[in-house]
């Protein structure tokens, strides 16, 4: 391509070792569901803290809402429904 221009050497080629099979592999612990956030350490659900998220959960959606709104058809206008 560039005649006038010294190419660099390539390095030697090393092959990638690869591992032995060793079967299945076993399957990763389950993570603990939604609602065991929301549980006190005797197992009991906490009230307090379901109503607490969701006053936050509320306030985040009156925050982004009229955003949404003011953008989603800026952004269906470059989508081309």
């Amino acid at each position: 391509m560039f005649p006038e221009r010294p190419r660099r050497p390539m390095p030697p080629y090393q092959p990638v070792p690869r591992r032995p099979f060793m079967g299945p592999q076993p399957q990763p612990q389950s993570r603990p569901g939604l609602l065991s956030q929301f549980q006190t350490p005797e197992g009991r659900l906490d009230f307090e803290k379901i109503s607490a998220t969701a006053q936050q959960m509320h306030g985040i959606y009156n925050q982004v809402s009229p955003l949404i709104s003011k953008a989603g058809p800026f952004i269906t206008r470059f989508i081309g429904r």
